[in-house]
């Protein structure tokens, strides 16, 4: 076992270093996706890939989900491969997507709202034509989850608001809510604490919904959803802490 990890240590430091001086895309691609179990890889130049190229998103996703409307449980394309060659890719696909974080029409601390649109728009068609519309949107809702916050100090950036404002999606904005909500990750609380935590992200969710719902209507919608579901976990901690005192 202590070898085994001296491997993978050994295999991500030299990934790492292609990744910071090797120039051959494709290739680091290639590593980036054969070895996307290891902790430290993270695919930079596969994120790339799809930040330019929302086709290659879909691609993706189309790996992982099946079409919704077809009986055929294998797409045309995939005939030639063995099941668990697309059991292995869907599970590599999953692993790779778990680690994209960047949002498209990203400049360093900004986003460029007419790329990010215009990717999202393509994106929105080729799920379409894939037959994985549904799937599709929550998984851009997903990405948005990542945004940071707006010039004005209020989550979620502006960008990510005119998205939201234009693209009036269920799928996305609950893809987005469910995103948001799982980067909270485990949580630990005081003993006898119950809900103080929840009742705080819900207040801030209120908050910014109230700053925003003039400008940003839809944007103030989906904040004040995600506060009222902060606010039913946070009576049901209270409900929780209260049976185990008794």
């Amino acid at each position: 076992e202590n070898n085994e990890q001296l491997n993978h240590h050994d295999t991500e430091e030299v990934i790492l270093y292609l990744q910071q001086n090797h120039s051959n895309i494709e290739n680091l691609k290639t590593l980036e996706w054969l070895y996307s179990g290891l902790d430290r890889v993270d695919p930079v130049n596969i994120e790339k890939e799809i930040m330019n190229n929302p086709k290659f998103f879909v691609e993706l996703i189309s790996m992982i989900y099946k079409r919704k409307n077809s009986e055929n449980e294998i797409d045309d394309n995939d005939k030639n491969l063995t099941k668990e060659q697309i059991v292995n890719r869907a599970t590599t696909a999953y692993k790779i997507l778990e680690k994209i974080t960047c949002i498209p029409g990203t400049n360093g601390d900004e986003i460029d709202s007419s790329i990010l649109k215009d990717w999202i728009s393509k994106a929105i068609s080729y799920f379409k034509d894939a037959d994985r519309e549904s799937i599709g949107n929550s998984k851009i809702g997903r990405l948005l989850s990542y945004a940071p916050v707006g010039q004005d100090g209020i989550w979620p950036h502006e960008a990510i608001r005119e998205v939201f404002e234009e693209y009036c999606n269920k799928e996305i904005q609950s893809g987005f809510q469910i995103g948001k909500s799982n980067q909270r990750g485990v949580t630990t609380r005081a003993y006898d604490e119950g809900g103080e935590q929840e009742y705080s992200l819900a207040e801030g969710y209120y908050v910014n919904a109230k700053r925003l719902e003039l400008i940003y209507p839809e944007t103030a919608h989906i904040l004040k959803k995600m506060g009222d579901d902060y606010l039913r976990q946070a009576k049901w901690e209270d409900e929780r802490n209260e049976i185990e005192r008794l």
